[in-house]
């Protein structure tokens, strides 16, 4: 196709051409779920000889179209960071830049320009000082997951978290936050059931970000080993030292199991439906014990270590 494209003779049929092809650029589903690597490296091949083509049309004498003027100021599109330009523009509330290529070049609303553009915004957003960062981000959660007026794919979402919930990490203090972790377990996934999954999308460097898996880890764990002892041992609130105990140690654990107890397992509350929605996947059942009985099992390298709720504090370590 390129070769009929440049074979042209008459400059007027190959800016036709080239028009056309660019067109198709513009339409190409990049994010799409069922788009394939090999269809991916042919419309990047697409992109190199747009922007070759381009400059090879720019410098000859003929008369260009109004759009192919345009073009010039929006060659950006043609390059392997397409949308950078608009990040900045769009985070401050300008779209007029984004809005101009789009009329000008015939874009339509459809088109990967869009969500690059909005991924832009959020890489904008990442180069800010930990302050005015976190400021933005109760502003962009909602944009990335398709909740503030814009659809969002869900390569679109699972992108924008990822790289929110990795900058966030980096942060001097990350504390809990409790949007950006329902919206990083649900959307990109639970780190703690499904890590392979979390480490093929959240990646620093090219590399899984292990920073930002271990903050979410613990914003998910922390919560657990206090929700086991205010809620599911025997003594409650006053477990407070066994509490503090084990808070120290939960950096080091590999995985944890609660096993309930049938009376436990029959609670109600919103306190207790809570915890256990927070502990899907790592709820067992405790047989042979009394009804009102609960266990804390911790896997801590080659260990593990089981801890009981009632009064006594029954504690085991295995091999």
């Amino acid at each position: 196709i390129f070769q009929l494209a440049e074979a042209q003779a008459q400059g007027h049929r190959r800016i036709r051409t080239f028009q056309a092809l660019l067109s198709a650029y513009w339409g190409f589903p990049v994010n799409g779920q069922h788009t394939s690597q090999a269809s991916l490296e042919g419309w990047s091949a697409l992109r190199d000889w747009l922007s070759s083509e381009y400059r090879h049309l720019a410098s000859r004498k003929e008369f260009k179209p109004p759009w192919f003027a345009s073009l010039s100021k929006h060659s950006n599109l043609l390059t392997d960071r397409p949308c950078e330009k608009y990040g900045a523009d769009l985070l401050r509330g300008d779209a007029t830049s984004l809005n101009d290529a789009r009329d000008c070049l015939a874009i339509p609303q459809d088109s990967w320009v869009f969500e690059e553009a909005f991924f832009a915004q959020i890489r904008a957003a990442s180069t800010l000082r930990d302050d005015p960062f976190k400021e933005k981000l109760d502003t962009l959660l909602p944009l990335a997951t398709g909740k503030g007026g814009m659809p969002a794919s869900d390569a679109l979402k699972i992108r924008c978290i990822a790289h929110l919930v990795s900058r966030y990490a980096q942060s001097a203090d990350p504390v809990e936050h409790p949007a950006l972790r329902d919206c990083a377990t649900s959307i990109i996934g639970n780190p703690w059931l499904h890590r392979l999954n979390w480490d093929s999308w959240v990646r620093a460097d090219e590399k899984p970000d292990e920073q930002a898996r271990e903050m979410v880890l613990r914003w998910l764990r922390d919560p657990l080993v206090v929700g086991f002892f205010e809620l599911l041992s025997a003594d409650g609130m006053n477990e407070r030292r066994r509490l503090a105990y084990w808070l120290r140690f939960a950096l080091f654990v590999d995985d944890m199991w609660f096993a309930l107890g049938s009376s436990t397992r029959t609670r109600n509350n919103t306190q207790f439906v809570e915890f256990a929605e927070r502990a899907k996947g790592r709820l067992l059942h405790l047989e042979g014990a009394s009804p009102d009985n609960n266990a804390f099992v911790m896997r801590i390298g080659e260990y593990l270590a089981v801890e009981f709720g009632e009064s006594g504090n029954a504690f085991y370590l295995y091999r």
